[in-house]
């Protein structure tokens, strides 16, 4: 009888959300006119096209789409006056659903906010909020920089970078968001401003991985680094490789001596198709072909495939969207732990282990191992540092990313207490191996994982005190129920 009671509660407060955001959808209409797109509409359409499946299942009253900080502004005080929920979208590309689209309230996306443009010595990039790595990458290209940031083509660039953004050049460059000097955000009170070092400068720490928390990003100035053309290669292991590949793996990311051009992750990988393997990615950031600093991964017996490549990160981003096509449902989770052989070792054993319950046509089951070397450490320190609380010790960090694709709703349904299981026992086997480190990465992060607490607890308040001085009546903590909140 409660819980009877209890779901006729919680259908009316959908029908009020819903009342609400139709009511901001005619004055929002009457505001920025064909800026916003009703159900039907090819803007509506479009903004609702999202790369994990479960995030297209949400539909919106209707979508805005601004193309300035003064539209987002508008838009923010008719939502905010009237109570209206709301999501925020970029590249749309996370895996946590309703952290960029909403069901019944407003999605505000943020593509025509897409410009790349550098200043005269192009020593300073800045980038529109609705931009994508692919394009950012393709207009830096070709004055030969680039900055730090996501992995793939239609990755957006505000999202990544609000969650700190680690890419191939992070080991020289450090976290994207290391690179940014200035943000220009919009209040919750509709004010436009600019957070850098000299102006509002806590706001311009806490978007260093703060998330969504303090307002919505309109754009951001980053500093470049010089980059011409990438080597890259990919190569896939057979099982029986677990030893040496392990072991490899392991003195390249805790080389004292660690080369920075270099970029490596090892992915643990399993579907029906491929079978259990390895698959290594490698990057150098000199078109220089089998840099020296891999040589201990060439000569690996049971290497079945290998496709390498000189190219540039713009072309190369668009290759890796193709690893990931948009129109499945998708789960991820992030941990980390101090680098170590046995804990490697015991993770294979652990996801060999996890592969019982999932050996079914439809899924891909995969965990990738990224090092954070004392190199970027340092880099993140030059560049004015984060909000992430990362201590990297000599040996390095090994960033965990469980990534799990599946064919069908149901099979997503039915695996997500399989994915939620891996998690918990990797924390438990990290701290039994005593190599547990508490950060989580934002952008991977499972629904359930709270990456601001992973910070520190003196990150953590100031993230709170700060959010609580920008946003003092909690709109990004209600009315944008998405996303990581504080």
């Amino acid at each position: 009888m409660v819980s009877h009671v209890a779901a006729i509660v919680l259908a009316a407060f959908a029908l009020v959300d819903v009342a609400y955001s139709l009511d901001c959808c005619p004055r929002l209409t009457t505001a920025l006119g064909s800026h916003v797109g009703l159900p039907g509409s090819s803007l509506y359409n479009e903004s609702t096209s999202y790369w994990a499946e479960q995030q297209e299942t949400l539909l919106p009253s209707c979508v805005v789409r601004p193309t300035n900080a003064h539209d987002v502004s508008s838009a923010l005080v008719i939502l905010v006056e009237g109570s209206c929920y709301f999501a925020v979208r970029g590249g749309g590309h996370s895996s946590t659903k309703g952290a960029s689209n909403i069901n019944g309230g407003v999605t505000i996306d943020m593509r025509g906010l897409n410009s790349t443009t550098l200043n005269d010595d192009n020593s300073l990039a800045t980038i529109g909020a609705g931009q994508i790595w692919g394009g950012a990458y393709s207009a830096l290209h070709e004055v030969g920089v680039t900055i730090p940031g996501g992995r793939d083509n239609a990755i957006g660039v505000a999202g990544s970078i609000l969650g700190g953004a680690l890419g191939y050049i992070a080991p020289d460059a450090g976290f994207g968001a290391d690179s940014v000097v200035e943000f220009e955000v919009v209040l919750a009170d509709g004010r436009i401003v600019i957070a850098s070092e000299c102006s509002n400068s806590d706001l311009w720490r806490a978007l260093k991985g703060g998330g969504s928390n303090f307002g919505i990003l309109t754009k951001l100035v980053a500093k470049t680094t010089p980059l011409g053309d990438i080597w890259t290669s990919t190569a896939v292991y057979n099982a029986s490789t677990r030893t040496s590949i392990i072991q490899a793996f392991y003195d390249f990311a805790s080389d004292p001596d660690y080369d920075p051009k270099a970029n490596l992750l090892m992915t643990y990988h399993y579907s029906t198709t491929d079978g259990i393997e390895f698959s290594n990615q490698f990057t150098y950031a000199e078109p220089i072909v089998k840099p020296a600093v891999f040589d201990d991964f060439y000569s690996l017996d049971g290497q079945i495939a290998n496709i390498s490549e000189v190219t540039n990160i713009a072309a190369y981003s668009v290759e890796q969207d193709g690893t990931s096509p948009d129109g499945l449902w998708q789960l991820t989770f992030s941990t980390s732990f101090k680098n170590s052989v046995k804990q490697l070792e015991d993770l294979w054993t652990l996801f060999i282990d996890s592969l019982s319950d999932v050996d079914v046509d439809g899924i891909s089951w995969s965990l990738t191992l990224e090092p954070i070397p004392t190199t970027l450490a340092a880099a993140t320190a030059e560049r004015g540092g984060n909000i992430l609380g990362l201590d990297v010790p000599p040996e390095g960090i090994i960033l965990t990313l469980g990534s799990f694709t599946f064919a069908s709703e149901e099979l997503y349904n039915a695996k997500d207490s399989a994915v939620q299981k891996l998690l918990s026992d990797i924390i438990a086997l990290s701290k039994s191996n005593d190599v547990f480190n508490s950060w989580i990465d934002l952008n991977h992060a499972y629904r359930s994982q709270n990456p601001f607490k992973s910070y520190g607890d003196e990150n953590y308040d100031f993230l709170k005190a700060t959010a609580e001085k920008y946003d003092p009546n909690g709109v990004f903590q209600t009315l944008m129920p998405g996303g990581f909140k504080l």
